[in-house]
């Protein structure tokens, strides 16, 4: 449809706007990939290879990220093709994402996350999705009284399925309560490194700030805002929003809706 729409409305406003999107998109998507391999690559050979493969110059670290590099990209072309489908594969996406935001979200705002809170809230939402596929699993759903009130199953290609809208609601509940229980019943992180990372996450980048010393680091020389939460006194992590957030809340807001309307304009010209 996206396609559809650029193709239907951008050639009759002004010739030349079709190959304007066309590059603006293959732009994007490019720097998007990029990033991806970059960052995908370091991952891996800074946290799973690096512990294991110690004291090597930086040139073999940095020839195992290339070599890493060329894995992800071969894997991401194997992985559109295995695709059965454009809607398909933004349904795992939007699953998979949501998935590994759990932990994310989890630790940003409730100092109780734990290491392992964060596996089992992964691993617990992705057990709870594998099992809304199983045939049993779904019969089983089916056959709750009020199934039917609430389509908890629905039919696709002549054999039921878990409705995705239920389906996200089952592995994010899990996966939230999984990561809550285990962190309350495993050790809790070191206080001195949950103040440095919530120190991290307050702390404005100034201006010709330069490289810290370490990674994950804040120079001597800057003055970390105090922690004003709106729930003092307990392990939430919820800060008054600061101005500056507010105005570009707004702001982001106040854009969205100009390109609302620069698109309703179009549609009825």
């Amino acid at each position: 449809m996206f396609g559809l729409v650029a193709r239907e409305f951008l050639p009759p406003v002004m010739p030349g706007l079709l190959g304007i999107f066309l590059a603006s998109m293959l732009a994007s998507v490019m720097s998007s990939c990029d990033s991806f391999m970059v960052a995908s690559s370091a991952l891996f050979t800074e946290n799973i290879y690096k512990p294991f493969v110690r004291n090597r110059p930086d040139k073999h670290y940095l020839l195992v990220g290339r070599i890493t590099s060329l894995g992800i990209v071969l894997g991401g072309v194997w992985f559109a093709f295995w695709l059965p489908g454009v809607v398909q594969g933004m349904e795992i996406f939007w699953k998979i994402g949501s998935m590994m935001g759990i932990a994310f979200w989890l630790g940003v705002f409730w100092r109780g996350t734990t290491v392992a809170g964060a596996w089992a809230s992964t691993l617990g939402a992705l057990l709870m999705w594998w099992l809304t596929t199983r045939q049993l699993f779904i019969e089983v759903w089916q056959q709750l009284p009020f199934a039917g009130y609430f389509r908890f199953v629905v039919e696709k290609g002549g054999h039921p399925e878990f409705s995705l809208p239920w389906q996200m609601v089952l592995y994010l509940s899990t996966g939230v309560l999984a990561g809550i229980v285990v962190s309350l019943m495993t050790k809790p992180v070191a206080e001195e490194k949950l103040e440095n990372f919530y120190r991290l996450l307050r702390t404005p980048v100034e201006k010709g700030e330069g490289v810290p010393p370490a990674p994950c680091t804040i120079p001597d020389y800057v003055i970390s805002p105090p922690a004003r939460k709106i729930f003092p006194g307990t392990s939430l992590e919820f800060l008054v929003p600061s101005r500056i957030s507010v105005i570009g809340f707004i702001t982001s807001w106040l854009i969205v809706a100009f390109l609302i309307l620069i698109f309703y304009l179009i549609v009825n010209t």
